[in-house]
């Protein structure tokens, strides 16, 4: 199998479906389990009842769906930079598509009674390749704005915002989140905070789409 910028593409594509599924599947089984154990309890005599314990049934569920949430967005993001290294490794290596459908394969021909149709079939392919990849682009934007990193990513793209309080305001998140999340986002090398401002601010280097 030939690893190209195509099947980076997919893969990418692939596996944020994947793992916002896994997200969605993990969250549930938890509501699931913690709805179970509740009802379990609320069914016992009054004089055994303790509406407190119900309510600590509530604090350790959140608790558990937001560090889960936190874990598999985190890998997400690291994930996701780790395939984008390597797509850029290989747009700047020069390697070609392999799909045969997508990349017109040189082959000994005999010359055409038409001048320039190779040169004009060559155009036509990059342009449907083009479109393909804005296609996936736009999917591939939409699953992952559902991470707060991504969504934090898009909402700087799009607004060019550069500072912790007007991503706050926009969001929703606390400027606390917002901190973590931007540095993650450094960390993988999604945008560059400039920690010589003050307050910092951050310029936006690359996106996923």
């Amino acid at each position: 199998m030939v690893v190209d910028e195509n099947f980076i593409h997919r893969m990418t594509l692939r596996f944020v479906g994947a793992i916002n599924k896994v997200r969605e599947e993990k969250i549930r089984e938890l509501g699931d389990f913690f709805q179970i154990l509740k009802k379990h309890y609320s069914q016992k005599p009054d004089n055994h009842k303790d509406i407190r314990l119900i309510e600590v049934f509530d604090k350790i569920e959140g608790n558990v769906t937001d560090k889960l949430a936190q874990i598999i967005n985190s890998i997400t993001v690291k994930a996701i930079g780790h395939l984008g290294q390597l797509r850029e490794e290989i747009i700047q290596k020069g390697m070609v598509l392999d799909k045969p459908t997508e990349v017109p394969i040189k082959t000994e021909t005999k010359p055409s009674t038409q001048p320039g149709v190779t040169e004009v079939e060559k155009i036509e392919t990059a342009s449907k390749i083009k479109e393909e990849i804005a296609r996936r682009n736009r999917i591939l934007k939409k699953l992952l704005e559902a991470v707060p990193q991504f969504k934090i990513l898009a909402i700087i793209e799009k607004t060019k915002a550069d500072n912790y309080a007007t991503l706050s305001k926009a969001t929703g998140f606390s400027n606390t989140a917002i901190r973590n999340y931007v540095s993650e986002l450094e960390e993988d090398g999604f945008l560059v905070i400039d920690r010589t401002r003050k307050p910092y601010a951050f310029k936006l280097k690359k996106t996923p789409w």
